[in-house]
């Protein structure tokens, strides 16, 4: 990892822990607003009325299930062997850590916490969109990151787009298929953001600590072979005395 390139450029990485924080407060100001309820908001109403009417359920349906653990989990396996590909140590590492995290975080604290249900079930943040919108947002971050310089640059933005269109009609679908009220998609995203991005910071700055211990490692490994050749000849000139 410590030899493997930087998930988040150092010029960006204050901007990504503004990212961090912003998406946190949002989170929990959400978290707060829907904290107990088992009705939808204003915005929800309006919002999921809107797209219940105007998307097919069927196609509401089939991009809400982008989200399911089957294809998170599959696509998690992608992301790894695509990152081995690119030689992305850190790559790799973020697409397991970043969806484990943010499931993690959803199913065993957040949801429990908030307790905010739909039809008798927790709803708040939505699941679905932590464990897609995961693995999209690493997505992103490795083709922004890593990539660079190794695919080139139509394909990386190709890769970008793809990622975040796919992200946004899986919540869409999730609001049309009325799996989850607004509200609890956003909270996802949010989580999402937080949780992903401070993994990739976190992982970076291991992996940078890593690399420099072994920088300076190395001289003093090759100052020891260097000295190798003169060892050698003091002994065979004592043997000869």
């Amino acid at each position: 990892m410590s030899r493997s390139p930087a998930l988040i450029g150092s010029v960006r990485r204050g901007r990504a822990a503004a990212v961090v924080t912003g998406a946190a407060v949002a989170l929990l100001a959400l978290a707060v607003v829907v904290h107990g309820g088992t009705r939808g908001t204003g915005f929800d109403r309006h919002v999921d009325a809107w797209f219940g009417a105007h998307v097919g359920y069927s196609t509401a349906l089939w991009f809400a299930d982008l989200g399911s653990e089957p294809v998170v989990s599959l696509l998690v396996a992608a992301a790894v062997a695509a990152c081995v590909a690119l030689r992305s140590v850190r790559g790799a590492v973020l697409a397991v850590a970043g969806p484990v995290l943010a499931a993690g975080l959803t199913e065993y604290v957040l949801k429990p916490i908030v307790d905010r249900r739909l039809y008798g079930y927790y709803a708040f943040p939505s699941g679905h969109t932590a464990g897609f919108g995961s693995v999209m947002l690493v997505v992103v971050i490795v083709l922004l990151g890593p990539a660079r310089g190794v695919l080139r640059t139509p394909v990386r933005r190709g890769g970008i787009t793809a990622a975040l269109l796919l992200a946004l009609c899986c919540m869409l679908g999730l609001i049309a298929a009325q799996f989850h009220y607004a509200t609890d998609v956003i909270g996802g995203l949010f989580l999402v953001l937080a949780s992903v991005t401070a993994v990739a910071l976190v992982i970076d700055a291991v992996g940078d600590r890593l690399a420099l211990a072994g920088s300076r490692a190395e001289p003093s490994a090759s100052d020891a072979r260097a000295d190798l050749p003169q060892v050698r000849e003091e002994r065979t000139e004592q043997g000869r005395a």
